[in-house]
């Protein structure tokens, strides 16, 4: 088990607020293939500042207060493929159209960089109330801060991919663009000074899933979060433990068999806590279980 956890948090928006030992946001970069802006900036961009007040709570004080905490911020933009990029724009953050030849920008990942920790939200769901609230979707979540463990090189990688979108696929001004690689190369050399480690054997993550919910007048759905644990026992057998952390309490490990009959070793510390064999037992599917959070 590493400290790279969810801490029970189980929505796709929760995970755009800031970890308790963070520090101030620096500045975040987020891919779609479709997009709202108005999801993008009182949604995401306001959670990941820590705004102290909400949109319904008071429109005037929010919008101030969104207004200055985006101004402190290195860089934040999002990049969406040509097609789709329209909508509000805001001078305190970049919205790029994306041109990828015969193709279309289709990636959709963010990095969260506050002082003492970087986050990578993985998703199907694009930067929409629709992707984030209505949709059947499903995301994953690798926290980076120091001593962490976590692939640097996935973090890296993650820079590597941004820088390449700059370079190839978009075009803008020469101002805009030196901000948002200089906030690159400035986290990527920050992190690289944080004592990650490698993991060993296996990699844990935080993972979620949402479905529409259409008995919900809010439109949030129904999400279940978990935390999943990838190891390889002796045998060089793949399994994936789940640790569900919103509403249901439950631990369950999965393993592809690589052929009918086959004999398997269940890994003790599996076994010495395994209670019920529900390989069949479709009431323990991810849907099902959802149904006992909301």
């Amino acid at each position: 088990m590493t400290a790279n956890n969810s801490n029970g948090t189980k929505k796709l928006l929760d995970y755009w607020e800031k970890p308790p030992e963070a520090g101030e946001p620096l500045g975040c970069l987020s891919t779609s293939y479709t997009f709202n802006a108005a999801h993008f900036e009182e949604q995401c961009l306001a959670r990941f500042v820590g705004c102290s007040t909400t949109l319904e709570e008071d429109d005037v004080l929010f919008r101030v207060d969104l207004e200055t905490r985006l101004s402190q911020l290195d860089a934040a933009a999002v990049f969406v493929d040509q097609h789709k990029a329209n909508g509000i724009r805001n001078l305190r953050w970049d919205l790029i159209p994306v041109r990828v030849p015969q193709g279309v920008l289709h990636a959709k990942l963010s990095v969260l960089c506050w002082r003492d920790w970087i986050r990578l939200i993985v998703a199907s769901a694009n930067l929409t109330p629709d992707g984030y609230r209505r949709n059947n979707e499903i995301f994953a979540s690798i926290d980076y801060y120091r001593d962490a463990v976590a692939p640097r090189s996935l973090l890296n990688s993650t820079f590597e991919f941004y820088r390449k979108l700059m370079d190839v696929y978009t075009t803008v001004n020469k101002e805009r663009e030196s901000k948002i690689l200089a906030f690159l190369d400035r986290e990527k050399d920050a992190s690289s000074k944080w004592n990650i480690r490698e993991p060993e054997g296996g990699l844990d993550y935080n993972l979620g899933i949402v479905w529409p919910d259409k008995k919900d007048k809010k439109d949030n759905g129904r999400f279940i979060s978990k935390k999943r644990h990838i190891y390889k026992d002796d045998r060089g057998m793949t399994w994936e433990v789940d640790v569900f952390s919103s509403g249901v309490h439950i631990i369950v490990a999965e393993v592809e068999l690589p052929k009918k009959n086959f004999k398997l070793k269940i890994p003790k510390f599996i076994d010495d806590v395994m209670l019920l064999e529900v390989t069949e037992l479709k009431q323990f599917s991810n849907r099902n279980l959802s149904n006992k959070i909301n």
